[in-house]
């Protein structure tokens, strides 16, 4: 018996049961939450191999820019407060959103 905590709740589960879900997991039949199904999106929307700025909450993207420089002075100009700046990838692979 394993038992799992998500910091609220305490759920008991067998064994078997533990493994058919990393089993599900590994077959990618994972259930995202609605905020990580917005940051796929976002990211997936993105140039390629491009700075962006997304916004605090991450629900959108506020900037994109050839540079870092470029995309937090983008970000600032457009009144983003704490913004996410990241990279993207030249390319996305399969294992990557």
């Amino acid at each position: 018996m394993a038992i799992l905590s998500n910091g609220q709740s305490e759920f008991k589960l067998s064994y078997k049961q533990v493994l058919l879900a990393y089993a599900r997991a590994a077959s990618r039949e994972i259930l995202m939450s609605s905020q990580e199904a917005i940051r796929l999106k976002l990211l997936r929307s993105a140039p390629l191999n491009s700075w962006i700025a997304l916004s605090a909450d991450e629900s959108k993207i506020v900037a994109t820019g050839a540079t870092y420089s470029e995309v937090v002075e983008l970000s600032e100009r457009a009144g983003a407060g704490d913004p996410l700046i990241i990279k993207t990838p030249e390319q996305w692979s399969s294992l990557s959103v």
